[in-house]
């Protein structure tokens, strides 16, 4: 599936300007020579043709879902799937190979899902590239095909096969393979897989000559992360090291339960049911910061969040955390400090859960700056939830709900105010037991335990 590079900036705000459109009456939709019939007619926004995500799902044969409270768009076609957000820039698409192991990656459109006079229009070219339809253009038809995908050639003619074999190999977790090039030269096959692949920790390729041609002998370390991950797609630990073999025990268990990685699922939602699993074992508490940072990341692999780790330090001491990408936006995570926090409290934490680098940047010191910003709070837990407070009335409001549904704690961010302007004692006014409570300043959070 073509890619586009360019970045768009997008708010985190499903709010938009008024989108300039016309329907477009004249542009026809084929599949594999038959036209396809739509209620209402495609519409062509920015040059790019979209059309009702429902009939032009069906058709291809998909099942379709629309879920209102997060305006996402789901359709799903034999072991493959889409997913999209209204207004997103991308979408998520990957193939299902099984009940909880299934592969995903990001396309980045330059017209997102519309909604449009109460319809929902999506792109037609993302959606059935993503469902592994191909797709033509021919004067004003759109031509969708179903014929099978055309395999990775065996032998490479181009660069754009060395690159197209290449993502085939390390897709999989491959280490060690060798790929054929016919009339070969260094300036076109010599390319860095750190150019392309940031999966990959090291590397060698050297080629041999016979004659023109040229075999490459590649080995490749990946980074432990991105090894399980690919171990887990494949469901075989065959060429993993001993720790990976424990981070993919571990993984496959929890996949295999349904603890997490529900295609079906938002990546917010799939990304904090890994960090809530991670919080709740005991096996996660006594790990060191690189090491939680490593199994976080791979479990973002595998459900194919975008994901990377950052190094630096906490209060003097070397620390790893992630930063994730949802949307167009950017959030860091630091599972070892909420696993310390959930292990010394005795209650679930999400103090670091998709912060802002305001907020991370208090206590910790990364190595580098690359220029990425995290300054959104749109997918912070605490305002993702409504779980803000930003006076004594709203906290007061907020714990008599919280004791009136019998929920065991309750867990909110301070905004506008510190918590130690809150009177806590005001909880007795609700509750006559004993609480316990602890207030992280650097984040604002207050978790409390009835």
């Amino acid at each position: 599936m073509k890619k586009i590079i360019s970045v768009l900036l997008l708010s985190f705000t499903i709010c938009f300007s008024q989108i300039s459109f016309a329907y477009a009456s004249d542009i026809s939709v084929t599949l594999d020579g038959a036209k396809i019939s739509f209620d209402v007619p495609p519409i062509n926004v920015n040059d790019r043709v979209l059309v009702p995500f429902r009939a032009i799902g069906e058709a291809m044969g998909a099942t379709v879902d629309w879920n209102a409270a997060s305006r996402e768009v789901t359709l799903a076609r034999g072991d493959r799937y889409v997913r999209l957000m209204i207004g997103s820039a991308t979408m998520q698409y990957g193939q299902k190979f099984s009940t909880n192991f299934f592969s995903s990656e990001i396309y980045v459109m330059d017209t997102p899902a519309q909604i449009i006079n109460d319809r929902t229009f999506v792109p037609v070219r993302a959606i059935a590239e993503g469902l592994g339809v191909s797709v033509g253009w021919s004067v004003s038809t759109v031509t969708l095909t179903t014929q099978p995908t055309v395999p990775v050639p065996a032998v490479i003619q181009s660069k754009d096969d060395l690159i197209a074999a290449l993502t085939d190999k390390i897709r999989s977790g491959q280490r060690d393979f060798t790929l054929t090039v016919k009339n070969y030269s260094d300036s076109v096959y010599n390319i860095s897989l750190f150019d392309y692949f940031n999966c990959v920790d090291s590397y060698s390729a050297p080629p041999t000559m016979k004659g023109l041609d040229a075999t490459i002998e590649y080995q490749i370390d990946y980074k432990s992360s991105y090894a399980v991950a690919g171990a887990v797609r494949r469901q075989s630990a065959s060429g993993l090291t001993d720790d990976e073999n424990n981070l993919y025990l571990i993984a496959t268990a929890q996949l295999a339960a349904g603890d997490i990685g529900d295609p079906s699922m938002s990546a917010y939602d799939n990304e904090l049911a890994v960090h809530d699993d991670m919080m709740e074992r005991a096996f996660y508490s006594g790990m060191a910061s690189d090491s939680l940072s490593d199994a976080f990341l791979m479990f973002m692999d595998v459900l194919g969040v975008p994901c990377e780790t950052i190094t630096g330090r906490d209060g003097g001491a070397s620390a790893s955390w992630n930063r994730v990408k949802l949307d167009s936006c950017y959030y860091l995570v630091d599972a070892a400090m909420d696993a310390q926090n959930t292990a010394k409290n005795g209650m679930l934490c999400r103090d670091y859960f998709n912060v802002t680098d305001e907020v991370m940047n208090r206590e910790h010191q990364p190595d580098t700056n690359d220029g990425r910003v995290s300054n959104s709070v749109y997918y912070n837990y605490f305002y993702y939830n409504g779980l803000t407070v930003n006076s004594q009335a709203g906290f007061n409001a907020l714990v008599q709900k919280a004791v009136g549904g019998k929920q065991p704690s309750l867990s909110f961010i301070c905004v506008g105010i510190a918590p130690t302007d809150l009177d806590l004692s005001t909880i007795f006014n609700y509750y006559s037991d004993t609480f316990s409570y602890s207030i992280n300043s650097a984040c604002g959070v207050v978790n409390i335990g009835f």
